[in-house]
């Protein structure tokens, strides 16, 4: 009893109102008067996401020089003892472990020492308003500080990390749904391009797999032949299309695809100056045809991460012009 407030062994507390009723409130926020009368209460649980980003930068971690050398020679030596008595097992789980220890060692060296910890972000990610996810940087369709861009550079000259992810709070889909857009826009665009460079017409998207393979066997019996011509040509149409590609604006997570895509685009336009057309010399012209079979093998990779983004985006075809 604390005055007259009194908390029974169920954890309800009661108490008397200025209007002579008793009331008691138990603790999930469900309310009683002793007459019966029952009153509901709503306890909002989740934090709004910018308490939940503050949260996260008070939880943030700093590494410290705990003489990374000794620790490191040390956790190599508990390997080395691990592997000469058969505990295969234990000796990779130590190797992962100096593998993270190494690679901190080199981020303090950098002078990146503020970290985040994944087990407290996993902690706290579903006690937000708003859902808040981890989303590869290659995915992220939404603009980064320059400032941040230019750390990420450096990062990436002294090979730090292996990746990056942006922490978010976007609406479910909200992302993907930017990014599909994009993708769109620039598959539509490349499609225009190739359609204008093909060295056949376009007419049926579904045919073009069959059409790129025809066509690779038409350009090598060309090598085979001698037909000088019509390599000329696929070299021609191929750094037209180079120029015009180098105009588009690419999605980030094309980007890798993108590059492959140009530099295939080269290699064949580099053709013409690097296969020898000589009907007399039997080696030369095998040469050469393995020089086109890469490309062919080339444009196939290409066909085929190309469809694997339009799975994910469950985008169903390209409108060819």
């Amino acid at each position: 009893m604390l005055g007259n407030i009194s908390i029974n062994q169920n954890g309800w507390i009661s108490f008397p109102s200025t209007t002579g009723n008793s009331y008691s409130i138990s603790g999930d926020m469900l309310a009683n008067t002793f007459n019966g009368s029952k009153v509901g209460m709503t306890k909002k649980t989740k934090m709004p996401p910018r308490i939940f980003f503050k949260l996260m930068k008070r939880k943030m971690g700093i590494l410290k020089d705990y003489k990374y050398k000794k620790r490191i020679e040390k956790l190599e030596q508990a390997v080395k003892k691990a592997e000469e008595l058969g505990q295969i097992a234990f000796s990779e789980e130590l190797f992962k472990k100096l593998l993270v220890l190494v690679r901190e060692a080199e981020i303090y060296a950098f002078g990146l020492k503020i970290f985040l910890s994944r087990d407290i972000y996993e902690e706290f990610k579903n006690k937000t308003e708003r859902a808040v996810r981890l989303t590869p940087l290659k995915n992220y369709a939404r603009p980064i500080p320059q400032s941040v861009l230019d750390k990420k550079i450096k990062c990436d000259e002294n090979k730090l990390f292996n990746g990056y992810v942006v922490m978010h709070y976007d609406e479910p889909g909200a992302v993907k749904e930017k990014q599909k857009e994009e993708i769109e826009k620039y598959l539509s665009q490349s499609a225009f391009i190739f359609a204008a460079n093909a060295p056949f017409p376009v007419e049926n998207p579904a045919d073009l797999q069959n059409q790129v393979s025809a066509e690779s066997d038409n350009l090598i019996a060309a090598v085979y032949s001698g037909d000088k011509t019509k390599v000329d040509e696929y070299a021609q149409k191929a750094q037209a299309g180079i120029d015009q590609m180098k105009k588009v604006a690419v999605p980030y997570v094309l980007k890798d695809i993108h590059k492959l895509m140009l530099q295939l685009a080269i290699y064949t336009s580099n053709l013409k100056d690097d296969i020898s057309l000589n009907t007399q010399d039997p080696i030369k012209s095998l040469a050469a045809a393995s020089s086109l079979q890469v490309v062919a093998q080339g444009a196939m990779k290409l066909q085929s991460e190309f469809s694997a983004i339009l799975t994910e985006y469950d985008i169903e075809f390209i409108n060819f012009p």
